[in-house]
């Protein structure tokens, strides 16, 4: 079951800014969705992973506050109506 990290949903369906540069994760259920987070530069790996990799790129060594700070982008395609991450830094997954 490979999952996949998104843009918090507070940011994503609130729009609290607070969470506009946050992470979390999404199960990925179908191929297609699978061939979506790929082609846009998004990772697929286990639950664990996925939820490690979120909580160290939500907050980098240059955060030292609680408002989660993600450098990397948000591509266009989405998973569960939120926005695909795409780390700064390639991740093999």
């Amino acid at each position: 079951m490979p999952y996949t990290i998104v843009q918090h949903s507070a940011y994503g369906y609130n729009y609290n800014p607070q969470f506009r540069r946050g992470l979390e994760t999404r199960h990925v259920d179908t191929k297609a969705d699978q061939a979506k987070v790929s082609k846009a530069g998004g990772v697929l790996m286990d639950y664990l992973e996925a939820e490690e990799l979120a909580r160290i790129e939500s907050y980098p060594a240059s955060n030292n506050g609680l408002i989660p700070s993600a450098l990397g982008t948000f591509a266009r395609a989405k998973v569960d109506g939120l926005r695909i991450y795409v780390p700064e830094v390639k991740i093999n997954s």
